[in-house]
């Protein structure tokens, strides 16, 4: 059984979120972006989770802290 740690912080008129849990070491901002398919239908599913993740921020920090991983996101801010 693993625990994740979920803290919202407000910054600057923006939002930060940090996510930290004690698995495996991982670091999704250095996993690069799946390529573009040439088709819709050849698209494959699942695998775009960092992606997105990268879209809907304006950028990121990982850690690696005494066996536990932290992603700290800062999240934009929803359109006007």
């Amino acid at each position: 059984v693993g625990w994740v740690g979920i803290v919202l912080r407000s910054s600057g008129g923006g939002v930060q979120l940090e996510l930290s849990d004690g698995g495996r070491a991982f670091d999704p901002l250095a996993h690069p972006d799946p390529p573009p398919p040439a088709a819709l239908d050849e698209a494959p599913i699942g695998g775009l989770g960092v992606a997105l993740v990268r879209r809907l921020t304006r950028g990121g920090r990982y850690r690696r802290v005494a066996g536990e991983n932290h992603l700290t996101l800062e999240l934009r801010p929803p359109p006007s």
